[in-house]
């Protein structure tokens, strides 16, 4: 009971940290961005011009916008992402290609042509299954140097250092937490 209880208090911790609210509010953003413009396009090029493709299209440019202010409020306000742009920018959209490519390609496409939901229900659907893995994968692998206390680049955001050690102070007590209770 004890082990099951520190796992519980170590996610709830997890899920009220820092970085998983600024990457909740990021992700709602350009879900918001994408979900409108899928929707508008789609409107657009199925139902008034026709289109034979006009869904697909219409998720490709919708992506292509909101993918691309997402990697701006991520780098900047999630990550606060200090690595040079050019190389941050390729390692991201290796990543949101892959995920634009599963989600789109595969996962809209199976519940909209064979489970026939409407892509209203479908895309919410996706988004929230993408929206861990892609959490995890760019925490891990694409933003991955922080911007030190003191630098010029973090002097706007007064409160960088003070929310890397509150963070670190959480990764600290969910272990003796854990620890604890094993």
């Amino acid at each position: 009971m004890k082990k099951i209880f520190g796992k519980i208090s170590a996610l709830a911790k997890f899920l009220l940290s820092q970085y998983i609210v600024r990457y909740a509010i990021s992700s709602v953003i350009a879900f918001l961005i994408d979900y409108a413009l899928t929707l508008l396009l789609n409107y657009l090029f199925v139902d008034v011009l026709h289109i034979k493709f006009g869904m697909e299209i219409a998720m490709l440019a919708a992506w292509l916008v909101s993918s691309n202010v997402n990697f701006n409020v991520n780098r900047y306000f999630v990550f606060r992402d200090s690595s040079p742009y050019f190389w941050a920018y390729m390692k991201y959209y290796g990543l949101a290609v892959f995920t634009f490519v599963f989600k789109s390609y595969v996962f809209i496409e199976l519940l909209t042509r064979v489970c026939k939901l409407d892509i209203a229900i479908a895309k919410p659907i996706a988004e929230t299954v993408m929206f861990v893995v892609t959490y995890i994968v760019q925490k891990l692998l694409v933003f991955t140097k922080k911007k030190k206390p003191g630098s010029p680049a973090s002097e706007s955001d007064a409160g960088a250092a003070e929310n890397e050690k509150t963070t670190s102070e959480i990764d600290v007590q969910t272990q003796e937490t854990e620890n604890r209770y094993e």
